[in-house]
């Protein structure tokens, strides 16, 4: 017979970021996906508690997959509908580390919402829906920023020629660090209307004064904290 086992992969070690927890069955079954139904129940910090279902991963495997959502120490305990001693009862614990690199979901997280009839996530669609993002390109040295950042805390920039632009500020490039956004073409002048997208919440805040060109540049306002933000630009609104 098969000794129970209980491993732990982890992709990341960090919050946001999925963690792999495999088991070995000791029981035989002809269906497990019908005869068998596996769960773990994860709690963190600040009483933070989550159920998860499990999946057969083929022969004697079985795994959950749970993404912490705080940074500290997680216990977990499994539940099974068969007196499997290698699937039910299973206990351990692992450590969360926070959010780092660029990729910006991973770093602010959250739980992603769907909207009330059930046919787009609420936080991507409130940052793309107002402009025509299949037309935006990337533009990584468009933002002039004082001082050597690192890839992580270097703004970016996708634009629309010079009509729409979205710059991301991410987490630790500074609130109060000037920044100019050069536009595609050197002598262009005018000024953008401006709104700061805060990733967190699905919150837009419109600035109340417009945003002035002066040939070819365009300085950017602080930021409201030094937490990710996305301004949204558009060109003589």
């Amino acid at each position: 017979m098969a000794l129970a086992m209980t491993s732990v992969v982890v992709w990341g070690a960090q919050i946001w970021q999925p963690a792999e927890f495999t088991f070995t069955s000791l029981g035989t079954y002809e269906k497990p996906c019908v005869e068998v139904a596996l769960s773990a129940v994860f709690k963190g910090p600040a009483g933070a508690s989550f159920r998860v279902n499990g999946f057969w991963d083929g022969g004697a495997s079985w795994k959950v997959r749970f993404t912490p959502s705080t940074p500290g120490e997680w216990t977990y305990e499994t539940a099974c509908n068969v007196a499997d001693a290698g699937l039910a009862g299973r206990k351990g614990a692992f450590t969360a580390q926070p959010a780092a690199g660029r990729n910006p979901l991973r770093r602010h997280g959250g739980i992603l919402r769907i909207s009330a009839d059930h046919r787009y996530l609420t936080y991507l669609r409130k940052c793309y829906e107002s402009v025509e993002w299949w037309k935006l390109s990337p533009r990584p040295d468009a933002v002039e920023f004082p001082g050597k950042l690192s890839d992580a805390t270097r703004p970016l920039a996708k634009s629309d020629g010079d009509a729409v632009h979205l710059v991301w500020f991410p987490k630790g490039s500074g609130a109060k660090v000037s920044a100019v956004l050069n536009l595609a073409d050197p002598t262009g002048t005018g000024n953008y209307m401006a709104i700061w997208f805060n990733p967190r919440s699905g919150n837009g805040t419109k600035l109340a004064a417009k945003l002035a060109i002066t040939t070819g540049k365009c300085p950017l306002p602080e930021r409201p904290d030094d937490e990710d933000w996305v301004l949204i630009m558009r060109r003589g609104e």
